[in-house]
């Protein structure tokens, strides 16, 4: 009985999918569909899944010049040519160990340089004593970072290519805050006065 009122549910979210379609609407449920989609298959089909390629990885854990964890997601950017719109853009995310006790997830995304040649923009820094929660969402099937900062009162939202590189970002950036402020209990540090640049 339980598989049946499954098996109605994705039926009845597959047709209201169908009519957004049709209509050339869109709204959340698809996303929810794709979801269910892939659990179906994966229940009923009996076939091992491929693994999703990834030729910029997600997440990495690193130890090389003071970074300790790095990846390629996506945020959202506001687009001014043209049209103005908010578009989801690749993004490099480098957790840094700066000194002995700071440490500080950078955020940056590629654009063309003077010569033609790609090089790094930076558009956050965010100083971990100053990051309060760092949360995993899945929102319809996309695989979301929720970043919040109450003392700058502002919220970061990062998504993934798949649910374990988003919760190995969120619990990566949890055990580095823990470490952090068990370093600090024990020594004291002074603030420099960084600003998270959240835009």
């Amino acid at each position: 009985k339980k598989t049946m009122m499954s098996n109605l549910e994705l039926i009845t979210i597959l047709r209201k999918s169908i009519e957004l379609i049709e209509s050339n609407s869109f709204d959340p449920i698809i996303y929810k569909a794709l979801g269910c989609l892939h659990e179906h298959t994966i229940k009923y089909s009996g076939a091992i899944l491929p693994q999703v390629c990834e030729t910029r990885p997600s997440f990495q854990n690193s130890d090389v010049d003071g970074v300790l964890a790095s990846g390629w997601l996506e945020g959202i950017i506001c687009s001014h040519h043209g049209e103005k719109k908010s578009i989801w853009t690749e993004l490099l995310a480098l957790l840094i160990h700066k000194d002995q006790n700071e440490l500080c997830l950078c955020i940056s995304h590629e654009i063309m340089g003077k010569d033609d040649e790609p090089e790094m923009e930076e558009l956050h820094k965010i100083p971990l004593r100053r990051l309060d929660s760092a949360e995993y969402v899945n929102f319809h099937g996309d695989h979301r970072i929720k970043l919040h900062s109450k003392q700058e009162d502002n919220t970061l939202i990062l998504r993934c290519k798949t649910s374990y590189a988003a919760r190995a970002w969120v619990c990566q950036l949890d055990k580095a805050k823990a470490k952090r402020k068990r370093s600090s209990s024990s020594s004291l540090i002074s603030d420099c006065g960084e600003e998270i640049s959240f835009q």
